[in-house]
């Protein structure tokens, strides 16, 4: 790629002058009385599926342009971001935790950048975040946990290395103090490590006790007990975090995943072969039904489940105005333009109020013109979100310019240079009051910006 190529990464910050914040927010989705979200990873078809929480009917799945691959465990950042561990392209992909729009690429290949950055472990699984910004990540293929640096993506220490009791480090590691608990599904152990003091890892819970076979989350509940759903053995044994003495089987269920903590003594349960989410009572290990039904809205593999509290989003005058803004960059092919992914932000206000800091880009979808004449083409695009969906129409020339003028003299089919591209386009009387700014910045590239307005359903809701 040549170097004087624009790169569709963080610098496209710089060209989002005007984009305003997609309104469309967590609390806003499922049952306006309910209070939660499931966020369940369903790893066999690489999505994350998005059910109330209150029904557990199936809303949507959470969009993220390809980027994610066997989608493993969610940790909240503690600063407005939901984690999703990617497992088959060795990705951590942050998503914005209010309107659920993909963010950025923590670690791992970012596909909106050339270059290829390596992930900070291989296969990762689990994901523990500290409530002062540490971040841990487990691999299954390299048998360790790494402390990684969410700024630069990158692994800064390890915490536990291959040989030190761990073989399949598995999705669900929990903290407790500084004490990290971590599943080895190949080895059937649970490890310990204090990440405080740096100490040696030990292995807590050892390979195969009292059935423990392939487990993957480890978690304490409310009266001090670690849970350990133990994979093969479709068991959640119970033992003592401190010893590793076994203590008694919790439940039986069909090969549990992910498991979730719930207020009165309850746990969500995921399994990757019913395709579910259960809910448990871990007092006498009663099943109290499907909060999740199997493969509601495709749900294939479940190895995770999020519980995500809805917050009310502040709205600004801006993002009360309907109006909305797409910028890209696009590649130029003959006579026709073609957008990746165009993109909105979040976090703008007024120009005097504005803190570039707060500005963040969100994937929305593809766009495409494909020109018939110096003053006309059709347009299509096709949204990642269904309240926008795809469709397209004819567009034509705003006024005319020297360049389009020059364009026409020479004759469409003569013209040897794609200039006359540039300029403002709309689409005719029927679409007054939107329109499209085309800007030729090299040969084969051009920067996109629509201006237009929110669909009914989110202006609406916005308003």
């Amino acid at each position: 790629m040549k170097e004087s190529r624009v790169k569709l990464a963080s610098p496209i910050s710089t060209l989002l002058l005007l984009g305003l914040s997609l309104p469309l927010s967590a609390q806003q989705l499922g049952d306006p009385n309910c209070e939660t979200l499931l966020l369940v990873s369903s790893y066999s078809n690489n999505s994350i599926k998005v059910y109330d929480g209150c029904d557990g009917s199936f809303i949507q799945n959470l969009q993220h342009n390809g980027w994610v691959s066997g989608p493993q465990a969610i940790a909240d950042d503690g600063e407005g971001g939901l984690v999703v561990v990617s497992e088959k392209n060795d990705r951590l992909v942050r998503f914005d935790r209010k309107t659920l729009a993909v963010d950025r690429v923590v670690a791992g290949d970012d596909p909106g950048t050339p270059e290829l950055e390596p992930g900070p472990v291989d296969a990762p699984t689990g994901l523990v975040i500290t409530p002062d910004g540490r971040w841990f990540v487990g691999s299954f293929t390299q048998n360790q946990v790494v402390e990684l640096d969410p700024q630069t993506g990158t692994a800064s220490n390890v915490v536990i290395r291959s040989g030190q009791g761990i073989e399949g480090a598995d999705t669900g590691m929990w903290l407790q103090g500084n004490q990290l608990y971590v599943p080895g599904f190949d080895s059937s152990t649970v490890v310990r490590v204090n990440i405080g003091n740096g100490g040696a890892p030990q292995t807590l819970v050892a390979a195969g006790s009292n059935g423990l076979n392939a487990p993957r989350t480890t978690l304490i509940d409310d009266q001090g007990d670690l849970l350990v759903s133990s994979w093969r053995s479709n068991q959640i044994l119970a033992f003592n975090p401190t010893s590793g003495a076994f203590k008694r089987v919790v439940a039986s269920i069909s090969r549990p995943t992910g498991m979730t903590l719930e207020a009165g003594g309850t746990l969500l349960v995921a399994s990757d072969q019913s395709h579910d989410v259960k809910r448990v009572r871990i007092s006498d290990g009663q099943m109290l039904g499907q909060v999740v039904e199997t493969s509601s809205g495709g749900l294939v593999g479940a190895t995770w489940v999020h519980v995500l509290e809805k917050q009310a989003v502040e709205q600004t005058t801006a993002a009360a105005s309907n109006a909305f803004f797409l910028i890209g960059v696009g590649e130029v092919v003959g006579n026709t333009i073609s957008v990746e992914t165009l993109f909105h932000t979040n976090g703008g206000l007024w120009s005097s109020e504005l803190d570039a800091a707060q500005i963040s880009e969100h994937a929305w979808g593809q766009w495409m013109v494909e020109f018939s004449g110096c003053n006309e083409g059709e347009m299509t695009y096709a949204s990642d979100f269904t309240e926008f969906g795809a469709g397209g129409y004819t567009l034509i020339r705003l006024a005319p310019s020297p360049i389009s003028d020059e364009c026409v003299a020479t004759g469409f089919a003569n013209v040897d240079n794609r200039n006359w591209m540039s300029g403002h386009w709309f689409g005719g009387p029927d679409h007054a009051g939107e329109g499209f700014s085309i800007d030729l910045i090299n040969g084969d590239q051009a920067i996109i910006t629509w201006y237009s307005y929110l669909p009914a359903s989110l202006a609406n809701s916005a308003n």
